[in-house]
This record gives structure tokens, sequence and C-alpha cells, in this order.
């Protein structure tokens, strides 16, 4: 390959890579900006609760990854797990209410 080729090749990426960047850019506003894992303090603000009930949550639970003593919720995952659980609750709690 000679040097008017190789010009000529990088004349291409660099506009494959403005193509991309303008793309990017118009996406920017629909992306999701909802991490995948969170810490637990993270977690309790998005959940709207205190960080001891995510916490109480984590012992029946939630879903999570530990690495070492860090700990990191697993967004999707514990908001469908949230879900399922207050539903759960709900009706134990009208079972409950109706047997009185």
């Amino acid at each position: 390959m000679n040097l008017a080729q190789y010009k000529a090749e990088l004349r291409e990426i660099r506009d494959k890579a403005g193509k991309l960047l303008d793309r990017l850019e118009a996406d920017e506003g629909k992306l999701d900006a909802t991490p995948i894992f969170m810490s637990i303090s993270e977690y309790a603000k998005h959940a709207q609760v205190s960080e001891k009930t995510v916490s109480g949550w984590l012992k029946q639970g939630l879903p999570h990854r530990r690495i070492g003593k860090v700990v990191r919720v697993k967004v999707a995952d514990a908001d469908n797990w949230n879900v399922e659980d207050a539903t759960r609750r709900s009706a134990e709690m009208d079972a409950h209410g109706a047997k009185r």
C-alpha cells in the first residue's frame, strides 16, 4: 500500500467515525441513563427507601453481587424483585386480614 492509499483509508475512517459520533449525539437523549449496578446507598435513593431497608432486602434475597466486601445491587433484577415481593406481601396481608 502506498502513501496515497493510506491517506484515502484514513479519510474513510475519519468519515465513519464522524458519522458514528453524529449518531451517538442524536441518540444521547434517548439512552437509558440507569446504571446496571448501584451501591446500597444509590439503590436506596433509586427505590426511595432507607439504606437500612435495602440491607434488610439483601438478607431477604434482593439480587446483588458481592466482590469482597463491596456489594452492588443489580438494578433491573432488584426492581423486578421489589415488584414481585411487594405483590406477595400485599397478597399475604390481604389473606391475613381476611382471616380476622
